[in-house]
């Protein structure tokens, strides 16, 4: 085994190097012969550090672009549930909105509508919209059951909100 103190290039752009200094040290297996007045040169071939191989370069162009398509597709479904919760909100909003206007009537009647994201009559052009519909069911002469659901249009915008709820009259 040798121990280095110093390695310096003797050949410039050949990369082979000289040892300056070295230390055996003794191994029972092996015998070293005596020191002499000449120094003995190790040569060995100089392994390359400036920069990375082709195979190397593909390896992490492949998975940088594996990483990049993954992170885009995430991105798109993101963006894709974000849309779909924000119409599931307001169609949560506009079924709590008729449900309780129709509590408040004084004889609720069952009917539709379509209507944008404000609970608004639908205008030409505006969007998104939804469609209302609601129904009556009487339990008692005094009491009903009110049931709004509202569908995003069109129907594959998003899932339909159904609210149920309970009419007494006064």
């Amino acid at each position: 085994m040798l121990v280095l103190s110093s390695v310096r290039d003797i050949s410039g752009t050949s990369g082979l190097y000289q040892l300056e200094e070295y230390y055996p040290r003794v191994r029972p297996d092996r015998e070293f012969p005596a020191a002499t007045s000449e120094r003995p040169v190790v040569i060995r071939e100089r392994q390359s550090t400036r920069g990375f191989t082709l195979v190397e370069s593909v390896i992490a162009c492949a998975v940088l672009a594996t990483a990049l398509l993954s992170i885009g597709h995430l991105s798109a479904m993101a963006i894709a549930r974000v849309a779909d919760a924000r119409n599931r909100t307001l169609a949560t909003t506009l079924a709590v909105a008729k449900l309780e206007e129709l509590r408040s009537a004084t004889a609720p009647a069952a009917g539709a509508d379509v209507v944008d994201s404000m609970g608004q009559p639908m205008q030409q052009g505006s969007l998104p919209s939804f469609d209302r519909r609601w129904s009556v069911a009487p339990i008692t002469p005094e009491a009903q059951i009110l049931t709004v659901v509202v569908t995003p249009v069109p129907a594959d915008a998003g899932r339909e909100i159904r609210m149920t709820g309970g009419w007494l009259s006064r």
